[in-house]
């Protein structure tokens, strides 16, 4: 809980390798980060951390996990975050 409330946090996240976390702890960080954080900071983990695990796990299984599921499903409480961290960046790739 006290991730959030760094000033690096990005830095500190990274170190901790989201890469390889469980589908469970990116539902749980995003609980975490969706609740203590502003709309940019949430908005800034949802692209870098949120989004590519969720393009990955389609990639590879075809379906979305169902903890993955949930995470975006709470990502949707910070709605402008969700927008601009998730859904404008999978429509700039569509389009592109």
């Amino acid at each position: 809980k006290i991730l959030p409330n760094l000033a690096n946090w990005e830095q500190v996240l990274l170190v901790t390798q989201p890469d390889r976390w469980t589908a469970a702890s990116i539902y749980q960080a995003t609980r975490l980060f969706a609740s203590n954080m502003d709309a940019k900071m949430a908005q800034r983990f949802y692209n870098i951390i949120l989004l590519p695990r969720i393009r990955d796990d389609i990639d590879t299984y075809k379906k979305l996990n169902f903890h993955l599921y949930m995470a975006l499903r709470k990502a949707l409480f910070k709605p402008s975050a969700f927008f601009k961290g998730i859904i404008l960046p999978l429509c700039e790739v569509i389009f592109h």
